[in-house]
């Protein structure tokens, strides 16, 4: 693989040219000039490097420009993790949720202690306990806050 650098800076002087007065294009250009850093080889210092000069090209405007970044981060964790199946990025999520869950019940049963001087009524904890969504367990932390 070649890893020029005059040539990607050239590229992307080319297409900041090219796509004068659309944003749009330019947008997938930038993405498709910045990915190229990573799939040539170069080394992250120089990837840093090039990106500065390619993101100061390629000016995008302010939507366009988070958009980006939200895309390259995720490209990026992507290469990060390239042997991840999609099962196991659902059971990372879930896990994940679960553990949310969790430390919400937990918050969710300390403000209760506080609310009746450490005495949660059973029934209350056992339905705590046994909430599977976080939505539920907010309507019903609610309705037991209110009254």
């Amino acid at each position: 693989q070649q890893t020029n650098p005059f040539a990607i800076i050239t590229a992307a002087h080319l297409k900041t040219k090219a796509t004068k007065g659309d944003p749009q294009t330019r947008y997938l250009w930038k993405l498709t000039i910045t990915k190229a850093l990573y799939k040539k080889g170069f080394s992250e210092q120089d990837i840093m490097n090039l990106y500065r000069l390619i993101d100061w090209l390629m000016f995008l405007p302010e939507e366009l420009s988070e958009s980006f970044t939200k895309n390259l981060t995720i490209y990026e964790e992507e290469r990060k993790m390239p042997y991840i199946t999609t099962a196991e990025r659902v059971g990372i999520e879930k896990g994940m949720e679960q553990g949310m869950l969790l430390e919400a019940k937990e918050m969710v049963l300390e403000v209760l202690d506080l609310k009746f001087n450490s005495k949660v009524p059973s029934n209350i904890h056992k339905t705590i306990i046994r909430v599977k969504m976080l939505m539920d367990l907010k309507k019903f932390s609610m309705n037991c806050l209110l009254n």
